[in-house]
Parts: C-alpha cells; sequence; structure tokens
C-alpha cells in the first residue's frame, strides 16, 4: 500500500490531494459552524434594540455608526466631509434630540472632537465601548456572541484541519525529497491549502455563536424592505429605519456626497468590540477551489 502511494504519479497526486484539501476544508466548515447553540430557539429580532443588532452585525463600528446616524436624523448633529481631514461632527442643537446612552456620551465628546475617526481611537474609543458594555452583556444573555469556548472550538477544528492536510502531504514529500523528485508545486498547494483553511474557518476572527448569525440571516430577511434611495432617511417617520442602518449600513441611508467618509477602512482600523463579521462565509466550496487551485507538475513522482 505505501509502494502503491509512494509511485502515485505527480500531477495525478496533485490533483487527488487539492480534491482532498477541498473537501476536508468544506468539512470543517460545515461542522464548526454547528456550535452547541445551533438548535436554540432563534430569538425575535426586535427584542433586540437597533443598538444591538449594530453591535451584533458589526461590533464597536456598528454601534458608534448607529448612534451617529441616530443623532443625525433628530437634527442634533451635522455631518461634513471636510476635505482631506475626513468625516467632520458638529452641534446643531443645545441638547440631544435622540436619547440614549451612548448617543449622549457621543454628544458630550463633540465638546472636544469633532471628527470622526476621532471615535475610533484613544480614550474616546475606551470610555464608549464601557457604555455599550451592557448592550454587549445583553447579546451574551441570548447566547448570540462566541463564548471562549466556541473561540476554542474554532481553533481546534483548525488544528484538526491542518493534521488532516499534513497527514496526507507530507509522506509525498518525504518520498519525493529522498528520491529526489520534484515537490515544489505540492509544498506550493500545500501552503495555499493550509492559507485557505484559515481563511475559512477563521479561527482568530470568531464573534458569533450559530444562533447568533441564525438571528442576523432573520433581521436581514424582515428589514431587507428598508433598504432605500440615500437621502431620504433624514424625513423618514419609520421606527424601524434605525434597524435597517444597523444591518445595512450607515452609508446606506447618508446623502450621497458622505458615503465616501464613511467607507473608508481607515478611519475604522482596531475600532470593533470583536471584530464583527455579518453572517459567516458564504460559499466554503468557492473560496477553497479558489485558492487551493495551483498548477501540476511532479510531486515525488
Amino acid at each position: 500500500m505505501i509502494d502503491s502511494f509512494v509511485h502515485i504519479p505527480g500531477p495525478q497526486f496533485l490533483l487527488i490531494f487539492f480534491h482532498y484539501a477541498a473537501f476536508i476544508i468544506i468539512l470543517l466548515r460545515l461542522l464548526v459552524n454547528n456550535d452547541d447553540t445551533v438548535n436554540r430557539e432563534v430569538v425575535e429580532p426586535t427584542k433586540l434594540s437597533p443598538l444591538e443588532i449594530a453591535i451584533l452585525k458589526n461590533g464597536y463600528k456598528g454601534a458608534v455608526n448607529s448612534a451617529i446616524f441616530k443623532l443625525w436624523q433628530s437634527n442634533s448633529i451635522d455631518i461634513v466631509e471636510d476635505k482631506g481631514k475626513g468625516v467632520r461632527l458638529s452641534k446643531l442643537s443645545e441638547e440631544p434630540n435622540s436619547p440614549g446612552a451612548l448617543e449622549e456620551s457621543i454628544w458630550n465628546f463633540l465638546n472636544d472632537y469633532e471628527y470622526l475617526r476621532d471615535f475610533f481611537q484613544g480614550t474616546v474609543k475606551e470610555q464608549l465601548e464601557k457604555v455599550i458594555q451592557p448592550n454587549v452583556d445583553q447579546l451574551k444573555k441570548f447566547n448570540l456572541l462566541a463564548t471562549d469556548e466556541i473561540k476554542k472550538r474554532y481553533w481546534s477544528f483548525f488544528y484538526y484541519g491542518v493534521i488532516a492536510l499534513l497527514v496526507m502531504a507530507l509522506p509525498k514529500l518525504y518520498f519525493g525529497i529522498v528520491r529526489d523528485k520534484p515537490v515544489l508545486f505540492l509544498i506550493a498547494l500545500l501552503l495555499i491549502s493550509l492559507f485557505v483553511l484559515y481563511q475559512v474557518i477563521k479561527p482568530g476572527k470568531v464573534f458569533h455563536s450559530a444562533l447568533g448569525k441564525k438571528v442576523l440571516s432573520l433581521a436581514e430577511k424582515r428589514f431587507q424592505h428598508l433598504k432605500r434611495s440615500p437621502g431620504a432617511a433624514r424625513v423618514s417617520n419609520n421606527e424601524y429605519l434605525l434597524y435597517g442602518v444597523a444591518l445595512f449600513g450607515i452609508t446606506l441611508f447618508l446623502p450621497g456626497d458622505l458615503m465616501a467618509g464613511f467607507s473608508n477602512p481607515t478611519i475604522f482600523d482596531g475600532g470593533s468590540v470583536s471584530s464583527g463579521c455579518s453572517s459567516g462565509c458564504s460559499s466554503c466550496s468557492g473560496g477553497c477551489s479558489g485558492g487551493c487551485g495551483g498548477g501540476c507538475g511532479g510531486c515525488g513522482d
């Protein structure tokens, strides 16, 4: 059996390993999502506040953007794209017209800070994270955020994948090297497979529980009708509009001239409670087949 394994032609083994790696990655992705919350009852999205939905969707960034939108919609602040300096916020009223602890905190900080980037760094960020901590605790109460156990689960499944890939590739590499056969393509395919495995499992970026992903998916379907043309949001009386901002992003509901400022990723560097992703990878198989490709050639034949 070992002799048959050793003498598999290089191009043929590359094809076998490619399909093997794709199978392992897809299987682990499907399994890792089924944590102990997967069969629990899905929370009705409206039981959560728009702020909590914003945190569930995009962490700290979602929370701050949602609060800023609420202040803007209530004519408490103005948002201006300051060329070369970024998005500038300024007060329009003596007191905030939109109640809420986070909105009030942002309002107070506007006495000393005026640019959007100021709310994603330093002391301001630390203080605002404390303000939204009760909302984070509420999400944990509903089992919507990843616990330490769930995060360990993702790392464990990632290591299982690494072991499975190495068990298949290393013997062929060893016999290829000792028999002075080309192994470069197999090494490249192994490294690409390991990279894709990490990108698909994302063990270092686990934010939601399986139940949390279900709630987000349900909420996005429930509030899909809120997507609308930018510019109409400020005069809208739709009480659910903030759910739309939380789920689909602030830029969809702002006038076109303000979109670019809120779309600049450098503003939000390091600005999330824990990196909120939306609802997991959309296509594991697509990511795998795209990343595990690699050419064919000799590898130990």
